[in-house]
């Protein structure tokens, strides 16, 4: 599943979607899901991130590999900073 980890970033970050930071979960059977951090998604709402990633992933990753995909969760760095402060 790391191997689906790296497809997952490697797609983004070669699509101008440019991923400071992820955190990735892997179940037993085989799913992944985590969460990225990206510059590209300020001024974007939910809805505009979750098709932008998509959109980009269906153009670099197999079908196989985007069953796999279970949910990734996109924030900024700002987002991402008021996070761990509540943490």
């Amino acid at each position: 599943m790391e191997e689906l980890r790296s497809k997952i970033l490697r797609a983004l970050n070669e699509s101008d979607v440019p991923i400071s930071d992820s955190s990735f979960e892997f179940s037993e059977r085989g799913n992944i899901g985590g969460i990225l951090i990206s510059s590209a998604f300020t001024d974007m709402d939910e809805t505009d991130r979750q098709t932008l990633v998509l959109s980009k992933l269906k153009q670099k990753l197999t079908e196989d590999d985007l069953q796999h995909i279970v949910s990734l969760i996109t924030v900024t760095p700002y987002e991402d900073s008021l996070f761990k402060k509540q943490a």
